[in-house]
């Protein structure tokens, strides 16, 4: 590629250079700029810029760059009156007919240069009006004398606001999903089809809305020859979005694609409202279709964790339950099933922690008491441009029972044999997981077992108190002083224990050798105590893996920190067989499938000391016992650490000690693995694919 296209500004950058030099250039032409309010201004230079897309798209962008005075022609509307916001300014604004018409003037001279070049970049990349609005979303404006700049912010809209904007492929498979069956049950009768009610509660710049009334209207047109757009806006598309710039690019998106200037902005208005549907009385219908994508709000972030009043808000309303971390975009998607009519489809883009979090807790029990979980696309890929969150999408039939549970996954919508599951069983699913698991590439295959881990064992997960409490009372100290070592996740893998060989992260600081001094622990009769306890032989489970990664400490050296689980054997229990059960691959498969989804990475595994509590036990104990001593000889198996530079080099190199240990320790997993498989009756083919499963994740 020549240097000059590797350097081509993107349509952000573009678009931020175009609201910068307009901004400028009437700025020299006002009296005082200081007694502008920068955030307002730049929002109605956002509207002009978005209007140039809105008319690039229905191509009468060229006529209007020509003659500035078109622009109230082409509208349909007088620009004086229509330009500005009253949702945004209120009526306080600074602004005149004087000064309105000094935009106008401003866009006829110069639009043709600068503009030029951000619809350029549009009609090269085919880029939409909401992408370029949300690149704008991401800066701040500041007036600094006559100029007007945008600045990177923190807590700018869409940062704040947990605005992604929707590929076009995800809006397509969720209309397939939520809307086409409305569609099919009208048949060729029109009138039924201009019967429809379509809603969507966090409609950000109509694209679910546009493209639903495109679906209808291309239906009608099949049957009648006429598209009737007008007629399926002013029937059957209703939205609401907290944004007035999203919410206004939303009406002139519509109105645009009606091409009918009898369609007022009164109308628009009361089709699109600038409201907070969560809180406010603006969607009072009962539709046939909802749909969406939601905001994601983190509540354990600063900027965009709801009030105290918000949540009592959302609670009486029934839209959260009692989770502290409950994302918002579960609550809309809550609403949803409130505000669809029996028979009618509930679909929306949801955080992937839905599946199986308590935060989506109630969404899930609300689900599966209002209707029944039609179908699920998981996705383990980011599908939204700068957004690291991983996705799915419910579809729920209000007030219906079925058998079966269609399953999607990845972008490019793959699909997955049908969950046959009747809706008792759905019901008392403590989460979604095991329905997401073939989504999530999980092998769902059937074993045999007899009991679980709580029938000999007792588990606790150690948090905050015990974690923060340590401060000031870690050693560094490799040399075997007294003092119980810290674990951490880092230290462990399966069967193997890094302590001494790797560094980890204990309350934000680096450790080599992280032991207790129990010394300072004697002003903390609480921390003593909890630290005597875990100096007894255990199973300690690490978590946020790929496979649960279990560690038998058979002389209580270790006491595990945040977020690992210690588990310890009642009456005795052979701690050998109750680590190797844990850390089978059955046990892996079965948490992945019963727990999965819950991780700060979508393929990675987070489990509760009660989850572990529930893990299967294996039924053939011959099988067990052997694979126990397997795993008992799996502790012995890791690199020794070397004193000197020059060791470590030749425990490293190609047939050197180092080497000779991984490879037995590759065989001893192996071994270990299938004979596990065979404790839980796991066999043939079967037993295969659970073990190719397992070994990947492992890394082999």
């Amino acid at each position: 590629m020549p240097a000059a296209m590797s350097q081509q500004p993107s349509l952000g950058e573009q678009a931020k250079a175009a609201i910068e030099t307009m901004g400028s250039a009437l700025l020299r032409h006002h009296s005082d700029p200081a007694a502008i309010d920068a955030s307002r201004f730049t929002f109605e230079l956002r509207v002009v810029l978005q209007r140039v897309f809105h008319l690039e798209a229905v191509g009468r962008l060229d006529a209007v760059l020509d003659l500035a005075d078109a622009w109230a022609t082409v509208l349909g509307m007088d620009l004086e009156s229509e330009m500005f916001h009253v949702e945004q300014l209120g009526l306080d604004r600074i602004w005149s007919s004087e000064w309105v018409g000094l935009v106008r003037r401003e866009f006829g001279s110069c639009g043709g240069s600068w503009f030029g070049e951000v619809i350029d970049s549009v009609r090269d990349a085919h880029a939409s009006m909401g992408s370029a609005d949300e690149s704008l979303m991401g800066w701040g404006a500041v007036i600094d004398g006559d100029e007007l700049r945008l600045v990177d912010e923190d807590d700018s809209d869409r940062k704040s606001g947990g605005v992604f904007y929707t590929p076009a492929p995800l809006v397509g498979y969720v209309l397939d999903r939520a809307l086409d069956p409305a569609i099919e049950a009208c048949g060729d009768d029109v009138d039924r089809l201009l019967e429809l009610r379509v809603c969507d509660p966090a409609c950000g710049c109509g694209y679910f809305l546009i493209a639903a009334g495109e679906r209808i209207s291309d239906r009608i047109e099949s049957i009648i020859g006429q598209r009737r757009m007008s007629d399926v806006v002013r029937s059957c598309l209703l939205g609401g979005d907290l944004n007035p710039m999203t919410a206004e690019i939303c009406r002139w998106s519509l109105w645009l694609l009606t091409d009918d200037e009898r369609l007022s902005v009164e109308e628009l208005r009361s089709r699109v409202s600038c409201a907070d549907s969560l809180v406010d009385d603006v969607l009072a219908d009962q539709f046939d279709v909802v749909v969406g994508n939601p905001p994601f709000l983190n509540q354990l972030g600063s900027g965009t964790a709801r009030s105290t009043d918000r949540v009592k808000r959302l609670r009486e309303r029934w839209l959260v339950g009692g989770a502290t971390y409950t994302d918002e975009a579960s609550a809309f998607f809550v609403l949803g099933l409130q505000l669809a009519k029996d028979g009618g489809r509930v679909c929306m883009v949801q955080p992937q922690s839905v599946i199986a979090t308590r935060g989506g807790a109630h969404a899930r029990e609300r689900a599966v008491e209002m209707g029944w979980l039609e179908s699920l696309w998981v996705s383990n890929e980011h599908v939204f441009w700068d957004a690291s969150v991983y996705t799915c999408a419910p579809c729920v039939v209000v007030g219906s029972r079925g058998e079966r549970v269609e399953r999607y996954s990845g972008g490019a919508f793959v699909e997955h044999p049908d969950l046959v599951i009747d809706a008792d069983e759905v019901r008392s699913l403590g989460t979604w997981s095991s329905i997401a698991a073939v989504t999530m590439g999980i092998p769902e295959v059937s074993f045999e077992s007899d009991g679980v881990v709580g029938d000999v064992a007792r588990a606790t997960a150690d948090f905050r108190d015990e974690y923060y409490g340590l401060a000031g009372c870690i050693v560094d100290d490799a040399e075997g002083r007294e003092g119980i070592k810290l674990l951490t996740t880092g230290l462990v893998d399966l069967a193997r224990c890094w302590w001494g060989e790797k560094s980890t992260r204990i309350l934000k600081q680096r450790w080599e050798s992280p032991r207790v001094d129990e010394g300072k622990l004697r002003g903390d009769a609480r921390l003593a105590r909890w630290v005597e306890s875990r100096g007894v032989e255990k199973v300690v489970v690490a978590t946020q893996t790929k496979v649960i990664e279990a560690l038998v400490d058979p002389r209580g050296e270790f006491a595990a920190v945040t977020p690992m689980i210690s588990v310890m054997s009642t009456d005795n229990f052979d701690v050998w067989k109750l680590g190797a059960a844990i850390g089978s691959p059955v046990c892996s498969m079965h948490a992945m499938r019963m727990f999965g989804g819950a991780a700060m990475h979508a393929d990675a595994l987070k489990m509760s000391a009660r989850q572990v509590m529930e893990l299967p036990m294996p039924i053939d104990e011959r099988a067990w016992g052997e694979g126990a001593a397997v795993f008992e000889r799996l502790h012995s198996l890791r690199r020794r650490q070397e004193q000197t530079p020059s060791d470590r080099c030749a425990a490293t190199s190609p047939g050197g000690p180092g080497e000779e240990m991984e490879i037995a320790y590759s065989k001893a997993v192996i071994a270990f693995g299938v004979l596990m498989c065979d404790a839980y009756r796991v066999e043939g083919r079967k037993r295969d694919e659970l073990m190719g499963w397992w070994l990947g994740r492992l890394g082999f």
